[in-house]
């Protein structure tokens, strides 16, 4: 069963995003997009959290190369890796997503321009890159 929390309203957020570091560019040099849901779903030690980010303007060039890599390693340790461990600092696994537009989650959405990344968290806390 997976439990999803909808973030409706920036001014949820701030708080946690200005202390994360959020506000502050991407190493593209992109403002940060939008986080609009955490969805957490079972793992098998400890839940998977999909961190689901709104990025208006995303094209299909802006996916391919080490630009986009860092951008989604920074999102891990500003935002997701921070709010796991206010909320409990367990998590088996962390998906960073980052769409065009919202998507329903665990949809097939083909007209939408997306990226997915995973990281584990290390025992510092940092988040690590993990291929699928």
């Amino acid at each position: 069963m997976r439990r999803a929390l909808a973030i409706g309203a920036a001014v949820a957020l701030a708080g946690t995003a200005a202390q994360a570091g959020a506000t502050a560019p991407l190493p593209s040099g992109a403002a940060p997009p939008m986080l609009y849901e955490v969805v957490t779903a079972p793992g098998y030690d400890a839940p998977i959290w999909h961190f689901r980010f709104l990025w208006q303007g995303l094209t299909p060039d802006m996916l391919a190369g080490d630009t986009m890599s860092a951008d989604m390693l920074a999102l891990c340790a500003r935002i997701a890796a921070p709010r796991i461990a206010a909320e409990g600092g367990q998590a088996e696994r962390i998906v960073i997503s980052v769409s065009d537009r919202k998507t329903a989650f665990g949809e097939a959405t083909p007209e939408a321009v997306q990226s997915f990344d995973a990281f584990v968290l290390d025992d510092a806390g940092t988040c690590q890159w993990e291929p699928f």
